[in-house]
């Protein structure tokens, strides 16, 4: 496969895969591309393009990490790709299987600003999730950055005919958009961040309306949980 590209998706006897484009000027930033691939995986076209905040870099021999940063995806949905990236905000465009593009979907949203109080309290629960020793072995040499903004969302999921969209927990709570395959708005919902994880679309999953996490239960053991978005 081609070294830079991964995240493959089937769609027929192509492939959707995400690559990565070195020589970005900004070391915050990286520029990726999502391409359609032939059935040997071989380029056939390029889908979009697009630059993104990374989570970490290394610039001479500084390492600094994001504990938030942007998003790209894509989903192949009933004969259709859909990717997201929010590296242009709350957008998604639609391809058929040959990558011909079929429509835009953006919505203007709010952008939600980073307090200096919200940046310490993810830093200080990452610090506490991880232990003091694991915390310095894997952060006490890396400067911690935060964007000014929060990106668009956090993550994406298409099935059962929508797209779900989950934006970052904010004071507590889960903004989601529940939007029909055209964008057009069936539900905006807010929902507990305690009867969520950390909504991520690669390690979880959608299905009649419901939210499939795994969660480690009070006995160390992996629990499936099941949970309602979408009436």
């Amino acid at each position: 496969m081609p070294a830079s590209a991964y995240e493959y998706s089937p769609i027929g006897n192509n492939f959707v895969g995400m690559a990565s484009i070195p020589g970005n000027p900004n070391p915050d930033y990286t520029d990726i591309q999502f391409n359609l691939y032939n059935s040997q995986l071989k380029k056939k076209n390029e889908l979009l393009r697009t630059t993104i905040l990374v989570k970490g870099n290394v610039l001479a021999g500084k390492v600094f990490v994001y504990f938030i940063s942007d998003y790209a995806a894509s989903f192949v949905y009933n004969n259709a790709i859909y990717i997201g990236t929010t590296g242009k905000g709350f957008f998604f465009p639609v391809f058929n299987p040959d990558g011909e593009k079929l429509y835009d979907i953006k919505l203007d949203v709010e952008k939600k600003k980073i307090t200096g109080k919200e940046k310490q309290k993810k830093i200080d629960a990452m610090r506490s999730a991880l232990g003091e020793n694991r915390w310095k072995a894997m952060y006490g040499d890396k400067e911690i950055k935060f964007p000014d903004y929060y990106p668009a969302y956090r993550a994406f999921f298409v099935n059962d005919g929508r797209i779900y969209v989950f934006r970052f927990p904010w004071k507590k709570q889960y903004e989601v958009y529940i939007l029909d395959l055209k964008g057009n708005i069936l539900e905006r919902k807010f929902m507990p961040t305690n009867d969520l994880k950390v909504v991520n679309s690669k390690y979880q999953c959608m299905s009649n309306g419901n939210l499939y996490q795994l969660r480690l239960g009070a006995d160390e053991e992996e629990e499936l949980h099941e949970i309602k978005i979408y009436r």
